[in-house]
């Protein structure tokens, strides 16, 4: 049998990667019945069995809306799990390579149960809910007659070592098919000047600002991926040694020097802006 290995882009602009075999679905090829028997497992092999627990959950639990995030995340997850190179590997690499992708799979199969279980509640609110060392979180929660999706997904492009991006989005129906979702990009900057590089603190536009439910609840949804959030740590405003705005406050002496940046004043002193935090987005 020929694996052929090519990229794809899938509707988050992230490349992955196709383990489908000759033949076209994975879900109807053989099972290597005709391979020879002595023919070692690769790294090949075993994305292509994590992949078809994933097709199948996605099959049986189908999700609307959250479909296009969610697939993308797990097979994200996948193709970072699988190294498609020829190197030879210990027999126990290869048994602790599989383990851990059927984890991903079978963590996300369940993520979906859950999801379609929450969107029948009538009672409780669910609980956010995250793929284990993912890139994904979701929260269902009940308004009025249905139920609306909160999602965070983050940047396929995002460094360990630079602010990372997220997107934030909020659907007015969680399962349906055809709710469009209001999108909110939101930066999380590392602590600046300190050796602690896991703490953050989330920076997003001014609309996601006005609302202090979905602000609280962007927040919540960041901790259950495992991030921590530092409300102590700023973003340095650009204007910090640039000369500032000098307001007169007639008919007195006194004056305000503000920042022709963020907008922050403060009285008296030189019109040379000293060190402060960016105030025109952010949560303070």
């Amino acid at each position: 049998m020929t694996i052929t290995v090519s990229p794809i882009v899938d509707t988050r602009g992230w490349e992955m990667v196709d383990f489908h075999g000759r033949g076209g679905d994975l879900a109807t090829e053989d099972c290597g019945h005709h391979e020879e028997e002595d023919r070692r497992v690769g790294r090949r092999d075993l994305c292509r069995g994590a992949l078809f627990t994933v097709e199948a959950a996605e099959k049986a639990w189908e999700l609307g809306a959250l479909d296009p995030l969610l697939r993308s995340a797990v097979r994200r997850q996948l193709t970072a799990s699988c190294d498609l190179s020829d190197a030879t590997e210990m027999e126990t690499q290869v048994a602790e390579s599989a383990v851990a992708m059927s984890r991903v799979a079978v963590d996300y199969s369940e993520l979906r149960q859950s999801l379609l279980r929450d969107n029948r509640r009538t009672e409780d609110e669910p609980p956010w809910r995250a793929l284990p060392n993912g890139t994904i979180a979701v929260r269902l929660r009940r308004r009025l007659r249905h139920h609306e999706a909160l999602v965070l997904t983050q940047d396929s492009r995002a460094s360990a070592t630079q602010a990372q991006q997220w997107t934030f989005s909020v659907f007015d129906r969680a399962v349906d098919p055809d709710s469009r979702a209001t999108d909110f990009e939101v930066t999380l900057h590392g602590r600046r000047g300190d050796a602690d590089e896991s703490l953050y603190r989330a920076d997003g536009p001014r609309e996601l600002k006005e609302s202090e439910d979905l602000v609280q609840q962007m927040l919540y949804g960041l901790s259950s991926l495992g991030l921590s959030l530092d409300s102590n740590v700023g973003r340095e405003c650009p204007g910090v040694g640039q000369r500032g705005r000098t307001i007169f406050l007639e008919p007195s002496d006194e004056w305000h020097v503000q920042c022709h940046v963020c907008g922050v004043k403060w009285a008296g002193g030189s019109d040379i802006l000293s060190e402060h935090e960016d105030r025109r987005y952010g949560f303070w």
